[in-house]
């Protein structure tokens, strides 16, 4: 996950949620963490979920795994 030569990577987790796809709840997770860590390495996809209202779906969530090398 983590595509670095030598060094070290991190990894943290975070959920992306969006009201479009689980895709773009993918987008929005590195989206949303690229504003404040830089050097961001690889994404782990670890589990979809969504929110369902009415017998609809209303909010797609994206549970990732994402990785950046530490200095």
């Amino acid at each position: 996950m983590g595509y670095i030569d030598r060094g070290a990577v991190k990894v943290i987790e975070i959920i992306g949620v969006s009201d479009k796809s689980w895709e773009d709840a993918v987008d929005v997770a590195i989206s949303k963490t690229a504003g404040t860590i830089k050097g961001i390495t690889g994404v782990e996809v670890t589990s979809f979920t969504a929110k369902v209202e009415d017998g609809k779906v209303k909010s797609y969530q994206a549970a990732c795994k994402i990785a950046f090398a530490v200095e």
